[in-house]
């Protein structure tokens, strides 16, 4: 999926507030989670679940931290409340590198590391190319999404 069909993805998540997917209906299971590159942890890399064909729900999403860690939070049209989570099923998973719009506010802005930042290998950033996949399950432990530089 290029960069302008995830936009329009997340622009029609947007605009489906209050069409009927709600938290009454679903149940969504706890997932927690690192990111690593070549072993190591990635931090502040952006996690979206896709959910594959059968999977209700519109997927997940969460921030990893400074230690690559990460708490999903599910993607619910209308929602007032954060809903930590995802529907069970199987999901692609794109990693993207966070990126700040020049126009945000600086109070909304997060505070960026000293030394460059480690790059997400573009093969993860993407629906289309992205060898990832996850499948969420009731009483699943801690997942580690594990990518790897080209030619490791």
């Amino acid at each position: 999926m290029n960069r302008l069909r995830q936009t329009a993805l997340l622009l029609a998540v947007t605009v489906l507030v209050g069409c009927g997917v709600g938290k009454s209906r679903l149940e969504y299971i706890p997932v927690r989670g690192t990111v690593t590159l070549d072993g190591k942890p990635l931090s502040i890399k952006n996690v979206f679940l896709f959910p594959e064909q059968g999977v209700e729900g519109l997927g997940a999403k969460a921030l990893t931290n400074k230690d690559g860690a990460f708490e999903l939070e599910a993607v619910v049209g209308g929602a007032t409340e954060v809903i930590k989570g995802a529907v069970a099923g199987k999901y692609l998973v794109v990693v993207s590198d966070f990126t700040i719009d020049p126009g945000t506010p600086e109070g909304l802005q997060q505070p960026q590391p000293n030394t460059p930042a480690v790059r997400v290998p573009s093969v993860y950033s993407s629906a289309d190319t992205t060898p990832l996949r996850l499948e969420v399950s009731p009483h699943m432990n801690d997942v580690v999404i594990e990518l790897k530089t080209m030619g490791r």
